[in-house]
């Protein structure tokens, strides 16, 4: 009987023992397959971020071959200095090195062509050019020229023409919607976008309070565009004589960021232009601004490097590989090391550049908030993505 007892004993401690192993089995395998998810998800959003699609060429040679072999260098060179564009502050374009076709290729990854037609002599193509991130770092750090990584969310513009004392947004001829609309896409890290117009964007965005430079939904209108904010931009063209130069000047209110005042800017075309070339040049002009801005709040100083040790609250698995993932969005961060793990909450250990304001601008435009002070960092999903987690039992 004892002898059997004893059995039963061991045999229940050897289960123990089994499950509390198979346990941190599970965890170990939990742990390593979010790195691997947040490995995969940086591998992507640098890839896109050094990706420049829509490169044009039309080349003649004396031959087909060779008329392609002459439009991928001019390719590769173009998207070279588009690639600057997005990554570089304004004033310090010019500071990069000139890369010749030779000097670029070694920095292209791959190609895609996207269209190409061919004759006997002539290339004509759209391709997608890939570079390789730390190739593209090390010439701008050997020039000594800082740059940015990090994306904004989008912002949602509301464009809104007034004429004749009326304010135009859904209308189908508003030209100052359609400089906007052109101002959309990802070739910036600033991306802009214009409502589509539907049922539900007129029934939530009233031109007569955007013109006011206010918007009751405007909160429940950048949700459901994935939007960071609304940005309005109320055009209003001057009265001028027949044959004078067409001048707009342009409010630009933007919330929260800039206190909700409205921003006033003027534009005067250049004699005999057309008023939609007016708008679409200071649709431009905004954006690049807005955008240069960007860049100057998050450039990467290589030369200041810091560490952080932060506490992430775990409520679901999906909620940490959510968080694992968006750190390895953020391109300031050099590293973020696993120092410990539990049921309820990681210990991280990150490794990034710049200065702690920096870093919290970064985080937060991957869903993620930075809060408290050295040493009690704590590192959670904000409200809105946490929602989206589902929250599934551990």
């Amino acid at each position: 009987m004892c002898g059997t007892i004893v059995e039963k004993i061991a045999q229940r401690a050897d289960f123990a023992m089994y499950v509390r192993a198979s346990i941190r089995s599970i965890a170990v395998l939990l742990i390593v397959t979010a790195g691997l998810l947040a490995s995969d998800a940086r591998a992507a959003e640098e890839d896109d971020l050094y990706t420049v699609a829509d490169v044009t060429v039309d080349k003649t040679a004396a031959s087909a071959a060779q008329a392609r072999e002459i439009a991928l260098a001019e390719a590769q060179v173009q998207a070279f200095d588009r690639l600057v564009l997005r990554l570089v502050a304004k004033d310090r374009q010019t500071a990069v090195p000139r890369q010749n076709a030779q000097s670029v290729a070694r920095l292209v990854r791959g190609f895609e062509v996207d269209r190409e037609r061919t004759s006997k002599v002539r290339y004509i193509a759209t391709l997608r050019i890939r570079f390789d991130p730390n190739g593209v770092r090390a010439v701008l750090r050997a020039a000594n020229v800082p740059f940015a990584e990090t994306r904004a969310k989008p912002i949602l513009v509301v464009p809104v023409l007034m004429e004749g004392g009326e304010a135009k947004l859904w209308d189908g001829q508003n030209p100052w919607r359609a400089a906007w609309a052109q101002q959309a896409g990802s070739d910036r890290l600033v991306p802009f976008m214009v409502p589509g117009g539907d049922a539900m964007d007129q029934i939530e965005i009233d031109a007569s309070q955007a013109a006011a430079g206010r918007l009751d939904n405007a909160e429940v209108v950048a949700r459901r565009y994935g939007a960071g904010e609304v940005m309005t931009v109320v055009a209003t063209p001057e009265a001028r004589p027949r044959g004078e130069a067409v001048a707009v000047t342009v409010a630009v209110t933007r919330g929260e960021r800039e206190g909700g005042r409205a921003q006033v800017q003027a534009f005067t075309g250049a004699a005999g232009e057309r008023l939609e070339q007016v708008l679409a040049n200071a649709a431009t002009q905004i954006a690049a601004g807005i955008e240069d801005s960007w860049k100057r709040d998050n450039l990467i100083r290589f030369d200041k490097e810091q560490t952080l040790i932060a506490t992430i609250p775990i409520g679901s698995l999906d909620e940490w590989v959510a968080v694992r993932t968006r750190l390895a969005q953020v391109a300031s961060l050099k590293a973020s090391e696993l120092v410990a793990f539990s049921r309820r909450e990681a210990v991280v250990r990150l490794r990034y550049f710049g200065d702690e304001q920096q870093l919290k601008l970064a985080l937060a435009q991957t869903d993620l908030t930075l809060e408290g002070a050295a040493p009690s960092w704590t590192i959670a999903l904000a409200a809105d993505a946490r929602r989206r987690a589902p929250d599934r039992p551990r």
